[in-house]
């Protein structure tokens, strides 16, 4: 497991730069995390005082309350992976190791959607409780009540309001449209290839790429292979593996190990080079 991933118990208190009341006010807490965007995990204050209350307050009968209140602990706990008793066995590390699935949510902060979903079915029973009491006033105590309990709704929607950015979505280049499956395009590794998949959900062609967290052997080894790209070893690996195309970008490959890649001559390689809009599409 990543150990810059792994939230400390102050992560569950600090809110992220996203959040439009907390943000700002949070800014200093952040700068004591080392990875933030998934360390800051405040599900709300309004959202965790609303379900203190419901520990004692509740509509609920009492072994509800303790199995939900075990429930936040618990998926707390685990939620900060490693950072439990020093290595997480027993824990997070345990359950990752021997269950199915754990081991696909990389980061232990992302238990943090059952630990607000358990504080909120906390809230609601107090709330609940709140609003079967306001019944039993009289008619004009009974509305004014029920007035009061919109307060700690537009609280908890109020917190939950974000900021977040919407940047401008990279488009594909046009010869993407012309390239032929199973495609390959350069240069390859890092966030990058997250444009590639989001240009993939066109129809869906089958890539040579993609990231996650962790890169397959196959991937890795089409990388090291076709750094020397266009030259008979490199095309020789991509037929073998089925690539069609290589679609090049060159604007991005200044610093990559593909860097020039554009300028080396294909002459006697029994290939095809198009350019088109910018990119260049090698057809093998």
């Amino acid at each position: 497991m990543d150990g810059h991933v792994l939230p400390p118990l102050k992560g569950y208190f600090t809110a992220p730069g996203e959040s439009w009341f907390w943000g700002e006010r949070h800014a200093a807490a952040r700068e004591q995390l080392t990875w933030p965007p998934e360390m800051a995990l405040l599900p709300g204050i309004a959202l965790i005082v609303l379900a203190t209350a419901g520990l004692f307050f509740s509509s609920f009968r009492a072994r509800h309350r303790a199995l939900l209140a075990i429930g936040v602990v618990g998926t707390g706990l685990l939620g900060l992976g490693a950072t439990l008793g020093g290595d997480g066995d027993p824990g997070y590390i345990t359950l990752s190791k021997h269950l199915p699935g754990w081991d696909a949510l990389r980061t232990p902060g992302r238990m943090m959607i059952w630990t607000s979903l358990l504080l909120a079915i906390l809230a609601a029973g107090a709330i609940t409780e709140a609003v079967r009491n306001a019944d039993l006033l009289r008619p004009r105590a009974r509305l004014v009540a029920r007035a009061a309990l919109v307060v700690p709704l537009l609280l908890v929607f109020g917190e939950s309001l974000n900021r977040t950015g919407h940047p401008p979505v990279p488009q594909p280049p046009a010869a993407m449209a012309a390239a032929r499956e199973p495609l390959l395009i350069l240069p390859s590794g890092g966030l990058i290839d997250l444009h590639y998949m989001l240009w993939s959900t066109d129809g869906f062609p089958r890539i040579a790429n993609g990231l996650a967290g962790f890169e397959p052997t196959s991937q890795g080894q089409t990388k090291a292979l076709t750094v020397t790209f266009p030259d008979q070893g490199s095309i020789a690996y991509l037929r073998g593996i089925g690539v069609k195309d290589v679609l090049v970008l060159p604007e991005h490959l200044p610093g990559t190990p593909w860097d020039g890649l554009t300028t080396r001559p294909i002459d006697g390689l029994g290939i095809a080079r198009e350019d088109i809009g910018g990119a260049v599409l090698y057809r093998l």
